[in-house]
């Protein structure tokens, strides 16, 4: 390890351990921080430092924790060919083909920016029929800006086995394996590390549905590398299969350095309030979705899935973040917790 000093100074340093920022500094001596402190006791550090780095009124304060990311998400917003700026479906289909032929390996030929206008509920069909014309049986799959909604050919529906209306990250696993294995894509973890780094995250909690679908190769890779810029707890979110022990013990095994470990699992209880999917405490008088007025709950979830796999998880000592929408589903979620085994002190083991 270097040690080398850098002496980052501010008029507003916040530790998290009071209760306002202060004036002061920040020494780090290669990559640990060496001291903290007011205005008043940075001289000795000035003397010795290698760097200052004066930051004026910008905020020096520790990394933030993002406990629910998603880089399988957050990818398809570049998955592919780039098709903003064209006008029509043929033009899209030249790009694609030529994405194709640089990617002979690839089950698929995936495209991001289709123009929204394309994927509207009026020409979304008409788009995909272009791409059955033209691809026949290879799937084409092409997301819109931000990847809140997508074109997909009768190829793609078959293999993949999603909609337009859902092709959010819990519905899409069936295409990870697919476009997990794209070089570009595991080199876009870099892009996603700054990313969150610009934004002060230093340590996230990551959705890594399943086995991850191969992607658990590339964060070895990477933290024995050293190009991790945050710490990683992995959370598997069942998707394809139920709760997958073994794997979470061989990953626990795996997973032991200072910015990779495996955590857990991940799932979700009930779905949005907004469309009448939660479960609530009080009945529904108005929703988007009529079908919901007077009832708690309209498509139950699977609480005995869930109470079962919380029991065998917790007991082989793993983690079990339960994702809630409605109130009723955050009762029975804290009751499910509240009879899991306790320490002398009354505090859940996990």
């Amino acid at each position: 390890m270097s040690d080398r000093l850098t002496v980052l100074t501010s008029k507003s340093v916040f530790t998290g351990t009071g209760d306002l920022p202060f004036e002061g500094f920040v020494a780090v001596r290669g990559n640990r921080i060496e001291a903290v402190g007011t205005k008043c006791e940075v001289a000795s550090y000035l003397t010795q430092a290698d760097e200052v780095v004066d930051l004026g009124d910008r905020t020096v304060m520790p990394g933030l924790i993002d406990v629910h990311t998603f880089y399988t998400g957050w990818a398809l917003r570049t998955l592919g060919t780039d098709l903003s700026g064209i006008d029509d479906a043929k033009e899209a289909v030249s790009l694609l083909r030529a994405w194709k032929e640089d990617h002979p390996d690839c089950a698929a030929a995936f495209g991001h920016n289709l123009p929204e206008t394309l994927a509207s509920d009026a020409e979304n069909a008409n788009t995909a029929a272009v791409f059955d014309d033209c691809f026949g049986d290879i799937p084409v799959v092409c997301f819109t800006p931000g990847a809140e909604t997508c074109v997909l050919n009768a190829a793609a529906s078959a293999r993949y086995g999603f909609t337009p209306q859902a092709c959010y990250a819990e519905k899409i696993w069936r295409m990870m394996s697919d476009f997990l294995a794209l070089p570009e894509v595991r080199a876009g973890y870099s892009d996603y590390m700054s990313m969150l780094n610009e934004r002060g995250v230093t340590a996230i909690k990551e959705m890594a549905f399943d086995d991850y679908y191969g992607f658990a190769d590339e964060m070895a890779r990477r933290e024995e590398s050293g190009e991790l810029t945050v710490r990683v707890s992995m959370m598997s979110q069942p998707v394809g299969a139920g709760a997958n022990l073994a794997y979470a013990r061989e990953a626990r095994e795996r997973f032991r350095g200072p910015f990779v470990r495996f955590s857990g699992f991940n799932r979700m209880t009930d779905r949005g309030v907004w469309a009448g999917l939660a479960e609530m405490i009080d009945p529904y008088e108005d929703t988007a979705d009529a079908g919901a007025a007077g009832k708690t709950v309209v498509e139950e979830p699977e609480w005995d899935l869930v109470e079962n796999e919380l029991r065998a998880i917790d007991a082989d000592g793993f983690r079990y973040s339960l994702h809630c929408q409605g109130d009723g589903a955050v009762r029975r979620t804290v009751a499910l917790y509240a009879s899991l085994p306790r320490d002398e002190h009354g505090r859940m083991l996990r």
